[in-house]
């Protein structure tokens, strides 16, 4: 007689016809977990963007620069801000207009420069008029009206502008700009708190400039003139006009406009 494998068909049956009761249970357990989900909020979520981004933190300054809460710790945060600035100032309608209008409030077609003896006080005119001569070919030879709506542009856009003057063999001033990503501590003075950013200054005097570090070398500071915004006497680096905005001028716009 052919003995039959109980074992093997009983094992098939239950995986067949599982236990209803488990079934119900598994349902109930992950009807439980969904509704877990669903009601879960994350403490940190209010302190993050519709983008993901976290928000600065307050109080977040530069070591050594009183606490001012600029939003940049070393110079790669700031080169990244600053790019962000430079692609909305050639991208976004709104801050293109922003620039352009602030260069037409701020120096127009450019500024006109006469030269007259001191109030109260008697001059040759033939210096007064030496003087003038002299300005007018400072003017001249720099572009200066046109350089004066580069400098409004590139101090909004970048929070600061670097100018440096070059004395030519005939005597006169040349002025060129300098690039913000060319003033930075070397490698070797990277630990240095008085190099950072690619200004030296004074040890014990943030304010009192030394020299910047131009591609590597340091510049003596009679040959810099260095416009900054938007940031604190002690801070070292500008902070451009646009940052606060550039997350909601950079967002997309409706068909309404808004």
């Amino acid at each position: 007689m052919q003995q039959i494998d109980t074992t093997d068909t009983n094992a098939k049956n239950t995986a067949a016809d599982p236990d209803p009761r488990l079934n119900h249970l598994e349902r109930r357990l992950v009807e439980a977990f969904d509704e877990l989900w669903n009601s879960f909020v994350d403490p940190a979520e209010p302190v993050y963007d519709v983008d993901g981004t976290a928000w600065n933190s307050l109080g977040a300054g530069l070591p050594g620069n009183g606490g001012a809460g600029v939003p940049f710790r070393n110079e790669q945060e700031l080169a990244a801000l600053r790019n962000e600035c430079r692609t909305l100032a050639v991208a976004n309608e709104f801050a293109i207009n922003g620039h352009e209008n602030r260069i037409s409030y701020i120096v127009g077609s450019g500024h006109a420069y006469r030269a007259v003896a001191a109030r109260g006080r008697d001059a040759d005119q033939s210096l007064v008029l030496a003087v003038q001569l002299l300005l007018d070919e400072f003017v001249r030879l720099n572009h200066w009206q046109r350089r004066q709506q580069e400098i409004v542009r590139r101090k909004d856009r970048d929070g600061e502008c670097f100018l440096r003057l070059f004395a030519a063999d005939d005597g006169t001033t040349r002025i060129r700009f300098v690039e913000p990503a060319q003033v930075a501590a070397p490698a070797e003075r990277m630990s240095d708190p008085s190099a950072s950013f690619g200004i030296q200054t004074d040890a014990a005097d943030v304010e009192t400039v030394l020299g910047y570090w131009i591609d590597g070398r340091l510049i003596d500071a009679g040959e810099i003139q260095h416009r900054k915004a938007n940031v604190d006497a002690n801070v070292k680096r500008g902070l451009p006009l646009f940052f606060p905005v550039r997350k909601t001028s950079a967002a997309p716009k409706s068909c309404c406009g808004t």
